[in-house]
């Protein structure tokens, strides 16, 4: 007999030109994200900027007056993260002076170092 699952349903959200462009939050881009968050929704913010932590990501879309925590937020340096997983199951060792100590690390670095990669960025 085969399993019936129903269908997993979600958004996937991108923000700059979304939520907000530049400065200001896009007139109900709010209301969207408490319509989602009342009626138990799955919702992720994904966004391509490296820089930025998903903490960082929470601050700026808190600042906008969205509610949201950082399990809402996706970001490509995560996406990287899978990717490296998926190409070395066992693991890979990398150095990040953010990923060790975020709150006394402004920016993160332009270099990363894995056992099998360099990952290049800002």
């Amino acid at each position: 007999m085969q399993r019936v699952t129903s269908p997993k349903f979600g958004f996937l959200i991108d923000m700059d030109g979304v939520l907000y462009r530049g400065t200001a939050l896009i007139p109900g881009a709010d209301r969207f994200v408490n319509e989602l968050r009342s009626r138990d929704i799955p919702f992720l913010f994904l966004t391509n900027n490296s820089q930025r932590t998903r903490r960082d990501v929470v601050a700026r879309l808190t600042r906008f007056g969205l509610d949201v925590e950082e399990e809402h937020v996706f970001t490509s340096a995560m996406a990287t993260a899978r990717f490296l997983a998926q190409q070395k199951p066992r693991g890979t060792r990398s150095l990040s002076p953010r990923g060790i100590q975020p709150s006394q690390t402004p920016r993160p670095p332009k270099l990363s170092v894995t056992r099998s990669a360099v990952l290049l960025g800002r």
